[in-house]
């Protein structure tokens, strides 16, 4: 367990640096036109709760130094309902840059992962031996085109959390200000809740390093099942061979490690869920009590939920890409340990990984 957390903070210091301080002039850019995104929702929900409320209290609505009266004119209601859509526009227009900005940063980084290979399979101080033999031809370009560009997308994956995690901290802001005691408490229950997160984490990406591990096996149990049948050979025990095959042996290890990846990101969003409900309950009954006893602060309550939905939404969010992310670890990781032996360092090579023996005789800064 341990072990496996100290490779993943390993490779997760290493794509830091290597790729998102790299390339961090598309982090600015993703991050900016996030930001700049949920801030659009989050207008045109306030402009829509503003209204709404002058509207219930028959109050009358403030714009640009004048009070306008929301039941005697359409004026203020077409007013919300145009500045609300065109923060709508406005929202949908950052959040395509951000998606644009995502992607040209997978491209870029795939690109300079597959020249960092082929820069080493060219020069003759590096000794790739799972790499360079004809012997496994694959292993090669595996590495090029599979490991290098899965860098790439994870990339675009990561620069995709920093947003929502600024919009979790901003909204947490809002929340402590609104009511202090209800969020630290909130926020201690969701702290005992973050070592569990860990471990979940930490088990899925065991589970995807252990998938990959066994796909070759578990394709080759499947080719010498059909190899009789393409040889015209006859079989009379085709039916107890399907059947022991999915009971055990590589095929059903390949298939329980592949699903309970899944299962572990099914895990941690029930406990989101369970966070979530143990959040309104205490919400409803703290705010809703204060408002009841003083007869106002129902805007204040909703304002506090409307804030508590972007924050869960945010973790939500986080926790998808965090699941993506730990899709695609074991590949990066193999592209990691290339690249610790490609700069010359001593690293210990698992049996997940496709790099069967790599030495580095020099260090190479032709990509860097």
């Amino acid at each position: 367990m341990r072990s496996a957390f100290q490779s993943y903070r390993s490779t997760a210091g290493w794509f830091f640096r290597d790729a998102i301080l790299r390339h961090w002039t598309y982090a600015v850019l993703v991050v900016t036109t996030g930001l700049a995104s949920t801030a659009s929702k989050v207008g045109a929900v306030t402009v829509i709760v503003y209204f709404a409320t002058h509207a219930s209290q028959n109050e009358p609505i403030r714009v640009m130094g004048r009070e306008l009266d929301p039941r005697d004119s359409m004026t203020p209601l077409v007013l919300a309902s145009v500045v609300s859509a065109s923060l709508y526009l406005l929202s949908a227009a950052f959040q395509y840059i951000e998606r644009r900005g995502t992607y040209a940063s997978w491209g870029a980084h795939a690109e300079v992962c597959a020249k960092r290979a082929l820069l080493a399979l060219d020069d003759p101080r590096v000794t790739l031996s799972g790499y360079r033999h004809s012997s496994d031809p694959g292993s090669f370009q595996r590495l090029v085109n599979g490991h290098a560009n899965t860098t790439g997308r994870v990339l675009s994956i990561a620069l995709g959390t920093f947003a929502p995690m600024l919009t979790l901290l901003g909204a947490l802001a809002v929340m402590m200000f609104i009511s202090p005691t209800i969020t630290l408490v909130l926020l201690a229950t969701m702290l005992i809740l973050i070592p569990v997160h860990v471990f979940i984490y930490v088990r899925a990406a065991k589970a995807s390093e252990q998938s990959t591990l066994l796909a070759p096996p578990h394709a080759q149990a499947f080719r010498d099942l059909a190899a009789p049948v393409f040889a015209q050979e006859q079989s009379d025990s085709v039916k107890e061979e399907v059947e022991s095959l999915f009971e055990s042996g590589p095929v059903r290890a390949y298939r329980d490690a592949y699903i309970k990846r899944f299962r572990c990101f099914a895990e941690s969003e029930l406990l989101i869920g369970i966070t979530a409900a143990l959040a309104i309950l205490v919400l409803v009954i703290g705010l809703g009590w204060w408002s009841l006893e003083h007869e106002q602060g129902w805007g204040t309550l909703l304002t506090y939920l409307v804030t508590l939905q972007f924050a869960f939404g945010s973790i939500g969010t986080l926790i998808k890409r965090m699941a993506s992310i730990n899709r695609f670890y074991p590949e990066v990781s193999a592209y990691h340990e290339f690249d610790l032996a490609r700069r010359g360092l001593q690293v210990a090579v698992n049996n997940s990984s496709p790099i069967q023996s790599i030495t580095c005789d020099d260090d190479l800064d032709e990509i860097d």
